[in-house]
């Protein structure tokens, strides 16, 4: 499988991808409990999708789902809306670009989201927005958080860190609340 198709998508047991995975339409993607999903791009896009679209996350009763991410350019990196609503985000291992990127908004709602990054951990080109999970972001180089607008944090457990001399843990054009 290379692409996805607009629908739902359950990953139920240990499944890999040596390939970027392309969404064609709104995407929903439920990682059941106990399963694995691995994304392996070899320094291309690892999940990637276009403008008019939406890529949402869901978990299942004990948020033991994984969606890893590894060797990359971008681990998710969208044109779209991005909504995490359960399930668990890694991406620890050679993330060389952006964790995740939208040029529309990102959401957290729910969930776990642990990203080790070259660049960016969360970037958007509109707002991002944590309402609730667990998010741990580090960037090697550049801002943990940018948002083209606003970056808001009503909830959850959030810890960003940058190893940049140059550049803060979160950064926005707009407010940061």
């Amino acid at each position: 499988i290379s692409s996805l198709e607009a629908g739902w998508y359950v990953a139920t047991s240990t499944i890999t991808f040596d390939h970027t995975i392309t969404l064609n339409g709104n995407v929903n993607l439920i990682l059941a409990d106990g399963a694995k999903m691995t994304v392996n791009p070899n320094d291309e896009k690892g999940i990637n999708y276009a403008d008019e679209y939406h890529f949402a996350i869901y978990g299942q009763k004990f948020q033991s789902g994984i969606l890893e991410i590894k060797n990359c350019d971008g681990g998710i990196y969208g044109y779209g809306v991005f909504i995490l609503n359960g399930g668990n985000i890694l991406m620890t291992d050679g993330i060389g670009g952006y964790g995740i990127y939208s040029e529309r908004s990102i959401t957290i709602n729910r969930g776990t989201v642990n990203i080790q990054s070259q660049q960016l951990s969360l970037n958007s080109w509109d707002n991002i927005e944590i309402n609730g999970g667990e998010v741990n972001l580090e960037s090697q180089e550049r801002c943990a958080i940018e948002a083209a607008n606003n970056c808001t944090i009503n909830g959850g457990k959030v810890k960003v860190t940058t190893k940049s001399e140059y550049d803060p843990a979160i950064y926005a054009k707009g407010n940061i609340t």
